[in-house]
């Protein structure tokens, strides 16, 4: 799950960062930072990632996505309290990223607080109805509190939403042993 949640957010990071002013004085202060943070990621470094990222927030602390990145080291080094913080704020600073979302239901389902995961992920989906991870943290969720029809409803339209055919019920595989993806299977048939 740990490596799901960086692939999610470095891919996140890659699509959404990018923006900044290429005249800044600070631009190879920035080059330099994320330079490292990502190796730091990479190499599963979340602390030292941390730190950078710290970094980086003090040199733009408007920056959404840095939030989200610290909220995911934090997450990843089970300090959920300033994890959940960080998704906070960084939805505060930009109230329709869908991933910070994503990364607070997950946050929310470790710590057994299932309805919060429910109304992250709800969000996340009404801001990205096309992607299949909103649906299928929701469905998750959904199974755990044993609301199945609901469940069989989201890996239906998790299915719909996939970028290759499968990649829901494959991503469910990393979390479930076959045999129990099987049997819901044949419960949502």
């Amino acid at each position: 799950m740990k490596k799901l949640l960086l692939l999610s957010a470095l891919l996140i990071f890659a699509c959404s960062y990018g923006q900044e002013d290429l005249t800044s004085p600070e631009i190879s202060d920035l080059e330099t930072l994320n330079s490292n943070l990502f190796k730091n990621l990479f190499q599963g470094d979340f602390s030292n990632a941390k730190n950078i990222l710290d970094k980086l927030i003090e040199l733009d602390n408007e920056d959404a996505v840095w939030y989200n990145f610290r909220g995911i080291c934090n997450h990843t080094l089970n300090e959920f309290q300033d994890a959940m913080e960080d998704y906070n704020y960084a939805l505060k600073l930009r109230p329709d990223y869908t991933f910070a979302y994503t990364n607070k239901g997950l946050l929310s389902y470790k710590l057994k607080d299932y309805e919060t995961a429910l109304i992250s992920f709800n969000m996340a989906i009404e801001n990205a109805p096309e992607d299949y991870q909103g649906y299928l943290y929701r469905a998750i969720t959904n199974m755990k509190i044993n609301d199945m029809k609901s469940a069989c409803i989201d890996l239906q339209k998790a299915s719909n939403c996939d970028f290759y055919e499968g990649a829901a019920w494959y991503d469910l595989t990393k979390i479930y042993p076959t045999k129990h993806i099987d049997n819901l299977r044949k419960q949502c048939n």
